[in-house]
């Protein structure tokens, strides 16, 4: 006579049982908790259906403080350097050649030009100095002239 014994789990054969006998303490218990499971759970809804801007920013006593408009910014280019970042950050904003962003670099250098003094030359100065059409020199310009907006903001801001 072979005899088949059923796969148990770790609780034994018993285990529906004693659940059933402890009933109405484990029913109380998992009634009580039954609210905070449910605000935890809107609270993770409401939290995945808010648009990013809505969402509260984590903030780490480490970080600088931000407001909730303006994110953090980095520190301003040295003096030496503005011209080569502003023309990178154009080069990188309007998918610019790097070989255009350097002949640029290279010809308004020479002629020792800064990022906020592009606006006093002509667009057909800026064209020859930089090898850029006669459009992307008006773009540059432009974009040189914001870009310088906000160096002289982030430096005002650093000044004591």
């Amino acid at each position: 006579m072979s005899h088949i014994s059923k796969a148990r789990g770790r609780s034994g054969p018993r285990h529906q049982a004693s659940l059933s006998q402890s009933g109405p303490d484990a029913m109380a218990a998992i009634s009580g908790m039954l609210p905070l499971i449910n605000t935890l759970l809107q609270g993770q809804v409401n939290m995945l259906t808010q648009t990013p801007q809505h969402r509260k920013r984590a903030h780490s006593p480490l970080s600088s403080p931000a407001r909730p408009d303006h994110p953090p910014s980095s520190p301003p280019p040295a003096l030496d350097r503005e011209l080569r970042a502003c023309l990178d950050a154009f080069g990188h904003k309007n998918l610019v050649d790097l070989a255009k962003i350097e002949a640029a670099f290279t010809g308004l250098s020479e002629k020792y030009y800064l990022p906020d003094s592009l606006s006093v030359a002509s667009l057909d100065r800026i064209s020859e100095l930089t090898g850029l059409a006669e459009g992307e020199a008006a773009s540059l310009v432009k974009f040189a002239q914001r870009w310088s907006g906000k160096i002289e903001t982030k430096r005002a801001k650093l000044a004591p």
